[in-house]
């Protein structure tokens, strides 16, 4: 089990409209804020074989649970972790599993709750095959509508669902 806390802090600046905006995940970051991230990681691992060297360690299950508190709520309108800005003091909850029954085979599951309505805003899955020349992916994604909500998931147009994958050959 992990624990983790982090602080962050942007120093004051009054010149915001001076900055370039280029990266939006960053130039749009409000000055004189303080964040705190945390969250809790839980592992399982598991000792695999390798020819005929000793095992490596590697996570068979990985659980994460996280979320962001803002010192002013602007911070959290331009917070780049998360999918969709929030309007209060606090992020969506993350939640984001990883499987790895064997080394060819992966799978995640992710998916962020609204802090205010404690509803999910969205999922997305994915899993991974790999051969020694190639690689299958499958992607599965829903976009919730939050009744009441105000932000972009309290527009029924929003709720999206879809479903992808791709294939990737590497030649010998």
């Amino acid at each position: 089990i992990e624990p983790r806390l982090t602080f962050q802090w942007l120093s004051p600046y009054d010149h915001d409209a001076k900055i370039v905006q280029i990266d939006y995940g960053v130039d749009n970051l409000p000055s004189g804020t303080m964040t705190i991230n945390y969250s809790l990681t839980n592992r399982l691992l598991a000792r695999r074989k390798t020819g005929a060297g000793p095992g490596v360690v590697t996570d068979l299950l990985g659980v994460t649970i996280s979320q962001s508190r803002y010192s002013e709520a602007s911070a959290a309108q331009a917070d780049p972790n998360y999918p969709s800005a929030t309007t209060g003091s606090y992020s969506a909850v993350q939640i984001a599993a990883r499987v790895s029954p064997t080394d060819r085979l992966t799978g995640t599951f992710q998916t962020f709750i609204d802090p205010k309505f404690k509803k999910p805003q969205q999922f997305s899955a994915a899993a991974s095959i790999m051969r020694s020349t190639s690689r299958i992916t499958a992607v599965w994604s829903k976009t919730q509508y939050i009744r009441g909500s105000d932000s972009v998931y309290g527009y029924p147009e929003s709720a999206a669902h879809s479903l992808g994958g791709g294939v990737t050959i590497q030649p010998a």
